[in-house]
């Protein structure tokens, strides 16, 4: 009678816990126990009898992870693991041990805790603090980067400043005409590299404030070509470069859009590839359409040089505004690293995308 009071006031106690606990046999892994918790979870009245692994949903035994052939080799150590039930998608953190039963046998239970939600929220604050810190790194550089970007400009504006200065108080106080008009050429050089500056920092200014828009006119687009390649054929000439344009013949004469942005893109891009491109080297502008609708086209537009190339670490920053690849890339080549960024800030505004291909060296 002693016994079976001693069972019952057990079996009570386990069911009254809002845990789910399984009683079963270590060498037979027959459940000798089931508590309330785990037969709701389940969905079983009372599976005693059957074998543990059945009701784990294993289709052999022992259960890949069954704790008690290791419990037999420390019968006195608990063994605590986590994991997910399929049956309710929870997870569980779980204890198992080896107990004296009410029948003097030692029996394997396991009891589990329900830490999903703890689980969860410990991997949102996880979650959160690499959020955290991966935006304080990108802060940090970006901080970085803009404090070498004035570094850079106040170098930039100082030195076609410092020419015009220099040049209009030559030509100011000489005599020999010559001369004189050297310095003016020279003035006339610096302030147009000062401008180009000076518009660069603008339409970064603009962009950053999401004040930089578009216009929407018609315009003609093998003008507008034409216009570009006087600029840049005068550069590779300059260079001794060969500069070549190919249109595919089913791209249209007129569209509608913000011609000085494009052509904007266009001349940063071939500019680029100039200054970058050895003397005696091609450089090729390849245009064609891509899709056309009722009311739209998509253009491809694409440079080809045999420039110096960009590692792929460097590559990755090339359109990233305030930073430059490799910072030795402006003090032989000057420029202020706006240039790609403004450009792909025009080309996602025209709804379009741009990219580059390359290869150091």
């Amino acid at each position: 009678m002693q016994n079976k009071a001693n069972k019952e006031t057990l079996y009570n106690i386990l069911d009254s816990l809002d845990t789910p606990i399984y009683v079963s046999d270590p060498d037979t892994y027959e459940l000798l126990y089931v508590n309330r918790k785990l037969r709701s979870i389940y969905g079983v009245a009372d599976p005693r009898g059957e074998t543990c692994w059945k009701l784990l949903g294993q289709t052999t035994a022992p259960c890949p992870d069954c704790p008690c052939p290791e419990l037999k080799k420390n019968p006195s150590k608990a063994i605590v693991a986590e994991g997910k039930n399929p049956q309710n998608n929870h997870t569980y953190s779980r204890t198992d041990t080896f107990i004296d039963w009410h029948d003097g046998r030692v029996v394997h239970m396991r009891h589990s805790t329900d830490v999903t939600d703890a689980r969860m929220s410990r991997e949102r604050v996880e979650k959160y603090i690499k959020e955290l810190e991966l935006a304080t790194l990108n802060s940090e550089r970006a901080n970085n980067a803009k404090r070498d970007f004035l570094s850079r400009m106040s170098h930039e504006i100082r030195t076609p400043m410092n020419a015009i200065i220099g040049m209009a108080h030559i030509a100011g106080t000489s005599s020999d005409q010559e001369k004189v008009k050297r310095c003016i050429e020279k003035i006339n050089s610096s302030s147009k590299q000062l401008l180009s500056i000076i518009n660069d920092i603008l339409d970064m200014s603009n962009i950053e404030a999401a004040k930089f828009e578009l216009s929407n006119e018609k315009f003609d687009l093998e003008k507008m070509l034409i216009d570009v390649c006087n600029l840049i054929t005068a550069k590779a000439e300059e260079r001794q470069q060969n500069f070549q344009i190919s249109i595919d013949k089913d791209v249209e004469k007129y569209y509608v859009g913000d011609s000085m942005r494009l052509s904007q893109v266009i001349i940063n891009l071939l500019t680029n590839a100039v200054k970058f491109s050895p003397e005696n080297s091609d450089i090729l502008l390849n245009i064609s359409k891509i899709s056309a609708g009722e009311k739209n086209a998509t253009l491809k537009f694409e440079v080809i040089d045999h420039g110096i190339g960009i590692s792929r670490e460097n590559l990755a920053k090339l359109f990233v505004p305030f930073e430059q690849g490799d910072g030795s890339i402006s003090r032989r080549y000057g420029g202020t690293g706006l240039g790609l960024a403004i450009c792909k800030s025009i080309v996602n505004l025209m709804n379009g995308n741009i990219s580059a291909e390359s290869e150091e060296g």
